[in-house]
């Protein structure tokens, strides 16, 4: 009790700091009336002990009552009147069901926010006011959609351990949300649709007669996000990766990289990013380097010239921010690659899409609008709610950090292996605390946990699931897992680096693809990640479509850096980027994924697919070189 009163309740310390500061001036006050004070200033001082003494009290009581919490018996009756033998059954069988003097036995959609309010009756009116002096529920609710709201009902007692857990069905807890949200705080039902802008593509021409050079390109990832919120804290930088490779076509064809040069450039309507997020501002505090406005972190700026390797070009991490000049929402800006000779003669010419998405569900629970076009970005007020929610449990002081002129970088305390940041060796890494953390909020909700945060809703302006796998039904969770599973396997690997912040968010969840947290398979963050062939066995066609707890051995292993068979091409380069896979459609416009796919051989499929080798051999193929069960007819038409 003791722990939870001075540790585990911040709203206490007020009560505590009153009744730690009154005790010595009511013990003064007492010795003077002891001596003798005139008249005149004893009734005065007898009205001042009389308040202060009331506060007294009320601090006192305040303790009290919060020592008892969530229980009014402990170990025996929730603050709610719920018994807790009784959560169990409850939660199993529905709230409503079980309760005797309510309406709505059963939910509709017609009746969602009335049953929503006999649910707040039964099981936040005892404690939560509604505009009332005492706890506030529109005061304390008013940052969060009700989305938000069902998922801080999903784990309350796990981040607030004086409040009971929620007693209802999954289905009850959504009703509940959407009435404190929508009738109380009169916001807007979150499930609105927003549709992605339209992109218009032109697809580069070529001639399977003429040309001689196939240019192949792609993405490093099919989707990037980063965070536009430098001004108080920063997770996610602008910067995406192209890679290109340039083929000679013939009966054996040639990869390309010498005496040849591979220009790139953006299109013009992103051409200026500064203009649109405040990162070039904001980068000497928080990263202590002196970046050049609208220069990547690589030094790489939006047009140059690609960097050779041994079989193909890279341009390292290019400033692209999902804005357009005009200020408006685009997470899939177009780049175009120019193929030169040493004479500055054209050989080959294509264009590719380079998504980067600032969508993110940080506003969810965190309040606030979206920054940009009320469809994505970070506004200041989500960004502050984010850094006072972290002091608040964190007993940090980050709030007044950014406010002092000096903006958060998220990785000076958490490690991230993919921006090769060391953090702090005493703290959980950036993708282990965020998920280990918020999974106590998703858990049981498949794959709309992941698009709570990440930018691939279905409703959503920027949808960045858009490969092979998304058109067959498939999900976030088929590849990756539920958020608490992929939670569990990033927290066993820093419980393993004796972090004890990881033994006390996995001892929270309860693993949901296997029986017990001892069979999930540790993993690093961004190198032990899921892999095509552990569905896909030997090249052939899947026997399940579930790949959770397998991962990669290191980063030469990622689909992004490995090759084929002869160690020339890269996987990508034929098949696309990761969750972009070919056949991919994008949702602004369906041919902006398959790009090179159309300009080459006139279908969205792989390259090369059905048997078409001869658009780099020129002449058909009877042997499978780059890997095997290529030779068959592409069968997910």
């Amino acid at each position: 009790m003791e722990t939870l009163i001075f540790n585990g309740m911040p709203e206490m310390q007020r009560f505590i700091s009153g009744f730690i500061l009154l005790s010595p001036i009511l013990i003064i006050g007492g010795l003077l009336f002891i001596s003798k004070i005139p008249g005149r200033a004893s009734r005065p001082i007898a009205v001042i002990m009389l308040v202060l003494g009331l506060a007294y009290m009320g601090c006192f009581e305040f303790i009290r009552e919060g020592g008892r919490r969530p229980y009014i018996l402990r170990n025996h009756m929730y603050s709610n009147s719920l018994l807790q033998k009784d959560l169990a059954r409850v939660r199993r069988n529905g709230l409503l069901k079980e309760a005797k003097w309510v309406q709505n036995k059963h939910i509709t959609p017609a009746n969602t926010l009335e049953a929503g309010r006999e649910i707040y009756n039964i099981l936040c009116l005892p404690c939560h006011s509604i505009n009332g002096p005492l706890n506030n529920i529109t005061r304390l609710s008013s940052i969060f959609s009700d989305k938000g709201l069902d998922a801080l009902l999903s784990g309350v007692e796990k981040t607030h351990p004086y409040m009971p857990p929620f007693a209802g069905t999954g289905e009850e807890r959504k009703a509940l949300a959407q009435y404190i949200s929508t009738t109380l705080n009169s916001k807007q039902n979150s499930d609105t649709t927003t549709e992605p802008a339209p992109v218009s593509v032109a697809v580069p021409a070529f001639d399977r007669e003429k040309d001689t050079y196939v240019l192949l390109a792609w993405s490093d990832m099919g989707m990037r996000s980063m965070t536009d919120s430098s001004g108080d804290w920063l997770m996610l930088p602008p910067g995406q990766t192209l890679r290109a490779t340039l083929i000679l076509r013939g009966e054996t064809p040639e990869i390309i990289t010498d005496d040849v040069t591979l220009e790139y450039e953006t299109a013009r309507d992103f051409s200026r990013p500064a203009e649109q997020v405040d990162f070039w501002k904001n980068a000497s505090s928080l990263l202590g380097l002196k970046i050049p406005v609208n220069t990547g972190l690589s030094g790489s700026k939006l047009s140059g010239v690609m960097q050779p390797g041994e079989s193909s070009f890279t341009a390292q991490l290019l400033p692209l921010v999902p804005y357009t000049s005009a200020g408006k929402y685009q997470p899939y800006p177009t780049v175009s690659i120019t193929a030169r000779d040493t004479r500055g003669y054209e050989l080959a010419r294509t264009v590719v899409v380079a998504p980067i998405a600032t969508e993110l569900g940080c506003r969810n629970c965190h309040g606030g609008p979206w920054r940009v076009q009320s469809r994505a970005g970070i506004s200041g007020l989500t960004a502050q709610n984010v850094l006072a929610a972290h002091d608040k449990l964190s007993g940090t002081g980050l709030v007044a950090q950014a406010a002092g002129g000096k903006p958060v970088l998220c990785q000076s305390c958490h490690s991230d292996s993919n921006g090769n940041h060391p953090g702090n060796d005493s703290q959980l890494n950036m993708s282990a605390a965020i998920h280990g953390f918020h999974a106590n909020f998703l858990k049981g909700k498949g794959a709309s946990a992941c698009t709570s945060c990440h930018p691939a809703s279905e409703n959503g302006a920027t949808r960045a699931y858009r490969g092979m796998h998304h058109t067959l039904e498939m999900d976030c969770t088929n590849c990756h897992g539920s958020l608490t599973d992929h939670a569990l396997s990033l927290l066993k690997n820093e419980q393993r680096a004796g972090k004890k912040r990881a033994a006390v968010l996995a001892g929270r969840l309860q693993p949901e693809a296997v029986a017990t947290v001892a069979e999930i398979t540790p993993r690093k963050p961004w190198i032990n990640e899921p892999d095509c062939l552990f569905c896909h066995v030997d090249f052939q066609a899947p026997e399940e479509d579930t790949t959770f707890n397998r991962w990669t051995d290191g980063e030469a292993a990622l689909f992004r850096n490995r090759t084929d068979e002869s160690g020339q091409l890269f996987c990508s380069g034929c098949h696309g980027s990761a969750h972009a896979i070919y056949p991919a459609m994008n949702p602004a416009n369906e041919k902006l994924d398959v790009i090179q796919p159309l300009q080459y051989q006139d279908n969205a499929l792989p390259l090369g697919s059905n048997a078409n080798c001869a658009l780099c051999h020129t002449i058909p193929m009877q042997e499978e070189m780059h890997h095997p069960n290529m030779l068959r007819e592409f069968r997910n038409l």
